[in-house]
C-alpha cells in the first residue's frame, strides 16, 4: 500500500541504501509518488497520490525534520500553516512532553528527526488506524514501513500464515513475517544512538468519566465538522448505522454529497441504501462489480500480506477507486464500533471467549492454542478499558488498518470514527454504554427518526426494534438460534456472509491465471482471501511451502 518508510542506521548512507530499494515496490499506481528526505544517517520516503499534498513533510529552522503520514489535528484543529504546525513539533521534542504528540485528534504516524544528535522520536495516533510495522536488522540499524509485506519467500513466518489462515489477521503485535512487529498504538518512541528505546505509551486518563449516551452525538458531530472541507462529498452507503449517522451529519452540515453503494457488498446494501439517500437529500448509484478488480489491484494486495484477510481491502478498492479529484470521499466503515472497539459486559475471560469464537466463525473453524490478543495493553488497566483495548488492538484492527491507507492511494483520507476524543469517551462510559451500535441507534432515533424507520442491513430490523433484537441475539447466544429460525422467520435476517464468495472466487482464479495453481475447495472464503496474495508472492516456492504448511497431507 502507499504510505509511510523511513529507516536509520548505524553506518553512513545505510538508511539510504535501503529505502531507494525498497521505494519502487510501494509505487502500486502510476498516479503515486514518492517524496523524499535523506541525510548521512536518516532516510524518509512519503508515498501518496501525485495531486495530494502531504499534511507535514517540513524541516524546521532548527535542521530538526518533520514528517505525518496520515491526518494530524493539533489541539483538535485543521492544520493551516505547516511551518507553524513544525515548529510546535520541535518545540515539543526539545521538552520531551510526548502526552502533547498523542493528544492529538486524528490519523497519522509523526516523525521527527535531529540530524545533529542522531535522535528519532517516532508517534503513533490514539486509535492505531494507521498501522506501522517495525523491523531491526542487527547490527545495521531499523526500518519503518506502512507494509509488511516479505522481501523472500524465506522471510515469512510459518506460525504467522497459519494464524492469519485460521483467524484472518495477526493476534497481538504479531504479522506473517519474520523479524516484523506492529508499532504500538498510542505510542511514542525515541532513538537516540547506544541508549535504550524511551517509549511512552497508553492512552490518556479522561478526567471526568460522563455517560457515553450524552456526549457521543457531539463528539461525532464535531469529528465530522472538524473534517468539512467545503469541497463536494462522495458518501459509500451501505445499509449498516455508520455510513447512514455520517451521511445525516453531512446532510445537516449542508455539504453538497452523493452517494454510492458498491454491488458486490451485502446483498441487503443495495436495497436499503437508495431508501436511505433519499431521506439524506443526496442523488444515489449502484457502482457495478468489475471482476478484474483484483487483477487490477494485484500489488496492493500482496503489500497488504502479513497484515489480515479481511475482506473490506478486496471489497473497499472499487469503494476507492470510485473517489473522483476535488471531493472529499468519506469512510466510515469501522465495525460498527466506537473506534472499531467494544466489549464483552459479562468480564474480560467472557470476552476474550466471545472475540476468539467470533474470530474464528467465518474461517476454518479449527480449534487454536490461547493466543496473545492483550499484547500492546498498558500494564495495570483497569478492566472495562482492557477489555475494549484487547477488541480494539486484535480482531477490529483489521477494520482500521486498511481503509484510512487505501483512501490515500487515490486521495485524502477522511474517517471520522478514527477519533481519540471518542476512544476517551468510551474508556469513560461504562461497559453497558460502551457499543457506539447502541449509541448510534440512540443518536438517530432522536435525532434522525426518519433515518432510523429504515432497517439495518445487518440485521434487517428498524432501529426501534430493540425488544425483538434482544430476543434474536439471547436466543442465540442460548445456542437456540438456528431452532428458532424454523418458527421465526424473522430470525433468518442474521449478518451474511454471502458476500465473500463472489470475492474469494475471484481471489480463487486469480491464483489460477498467474500462479497456476489451484486453491483447496474446502477453504473459507476468508482462508483464500489470505492465501490468494501469499501465492501470488511466493510463486514457484508456495508449490512445495505452502501445502504442506496449510495441508501436510496434501498439495495444491
Amino acid at each position: 500500500m502507499a504510505g509511510l518508510l523511513f529507516a536509520v542506521g548505524s553506518r553512513e548512507s545505510w538508511a539510504t541504501n535501503v529505502c531507494r530499494r525498497r521505494v519502487p515496490g510501494m509505487l502500486h499506481y502510476p498516479w503515486l509518488r514518492a517524496r523524499e528526505h535523506h541525510t548521512l544517517w536518516f532516510h524518509a520516503a512519503l508515498v501518496l497520490h501525485r495531486d495530494v499534498e502531504p499534511v507535514l513533510w517540513e524541516q524546521t529552522e532548527c535542521g530538526l525534520f518533520v514528517a505525518v503520514y496520515g491526518e494530524y489535528y493539533p489541539h483538535h484543529q485543521r492544520i493551516a500553516c505547516r511551518q507553524a504546525a513544525a515548529r510546535e513539533i520541535a518545540q515539543i521534542y526539545r521538552q520531551s512532553d510526548w502526552n502533547r504528540l498523542k493528544n492529538n485528534n486524528g490519523l497519522y504516524n509523526l516523525v521527527l528527526w535531529d540530524e545533529t544528535a542522531r535522535t528519532l522520536v517516532v508517534a503513533s495516533d490514539m486509535t492505531g488506524a494507521l498501522l506501522l510495522f517495525q523491523q531491526r536488522i542487527e547490527g545495521e540499524g531499523v526500518i519503518w514501513s506502512s507494509e509488511a509485506a516479505p522481501a523472500t519467500m524465506a522471510d515469512l513466518d510459518d506460525s504467522g500464515i497459519l494464524q492469519l489462515l485460521s483467524i484472518g489477521y495477526q493476534p497481538g503485535l504479531e504479522t506473517a513475517c519474520r523479524d516484523v512487529r506492529v508499532f504500538p498504538p498510542a505510542t511514542v518512541a525515541v532513538h537516540r544512538p547506544a541508549q535504550p528505546v524511551e517509549t511512552s505509551t497508553g492512552l490518556e486518563a479522561h478526567a471526568s468519566p460522563a455517560a457515553l449516551r450524552q456526549q457521543f452525538p457531539d463528539l461525532l458531530e464535531a469529528a465530522v465538522n472538524l473534517r468539512l472541507s467545503g469541497r463536494p462529498a462522495q458518501l459509500p452507503l451501505t445499509g449498516g448505522l455508520d455510513s447512514r449517522a455520517i451521511g445525516a451529519f453531512l446532510s445537516q452540515a449542508g455539504v453538497n454529497a452523493e452517494a454510492f453503494t458498491i454491488e458486490a457488498g451485502q446483498p441487503r446494501d443495495a436495497a436499503i441504501a437508495p431508501r436511505l439517500a433519499a431521506v439524506l437529500g443526496f442523488p444515489h448509484s449502484v457502482i457495478p462489480s468489475d471482476p478484474q478488480r483484483l487483477r487490477t489491484h494485484r500489488r496492493m494486495l500482496q503489500a497488504a500480506l502479513g497484515l489480515t484477510a479481511d475482506w473490506h481491502p478486496a471489497h473497499y478498492l472499487p469503494v476507492c477507486g470510485a473517489g473522483r479529484e476535488g471531493t472529499d470521499l468519506w469512510l466510515g466503515y469501522l465495525g460498527g464500533t466506537v473506534t472499531g472497539a467494544t466489549v464483552h459486559r459479562e468480564g474480560e475471560s467472557a470476552g476474550l471467549a466471545a472475540l476468539t469464537a467470533n474470530a474464528l466463525d467465518p474461517f476454518l473453524g479449527r480449534t487454536l492454542a490461547a493466543l496473545p490478543w492483550d499484547a500492546g495493553i498498558p500494564p495495570g488497566a483497569p478492566q472495562a478499558p482492557r477489555e475494549l483495548l484487547v477488541n480494539l488492538y486484535a480482531r477490529q484492527r483489521r477494520y482500521t488498518s486498511y481503509l484510512p491507507r487505501l483512501a490515500w492511494n487515490f486521495g485524502a483520507p477522511v474517517c471520522p470514527f478514527a477519533d481519540s476524543r471518542l476512544l476517551h469517551a468510551a474508556l469513560a462510559a461504562g461497559r453497558a454504554d460502551l457499543s457506539s451500535g447502541d449509541a448510534l441507534r440512540r443518536l438517530l432515533l432522536r435525532d434522525f427518526p426518519e433515518l432510523a424507520e429504515i432497517p439495518n442491513a445487518n440485521d434487517g430490523l428498524p432501529l426501534h426494534a430493540s425488544s425483538r433484537r434482544w430476543k434474536r441475539n439471547l436466543l442465540r447466544r442460548l445456542g437456540l438460534g438456528k431452532l428458532a429460525r424454523r418458527f421465526w422467520p424473522s430470525l433468518r435476517r442474521g449478518y451474511d456472509y454471502s458476500r465473500l464468495h463472489g470475492i474469494a472466487a475471484e481471489m480463487t482464479e486469480l491464483v489460477r491465471l498467474e500462479a497456476a495453481m489451484e486453491m483447496p475447495s474446502d477453504l473459507s472464503p476468508m482462508a483464500r482471501l489470505a492465501l490468494g496474495p501469499i501465492l501470488l508472492l511466493a510463486g514457484d516456492d508456495a508449490r512445495h511451502s505452502i501445502p504442506q504448511l496449510v495441508y501436510p497431507n496434501t498439495s495444491l
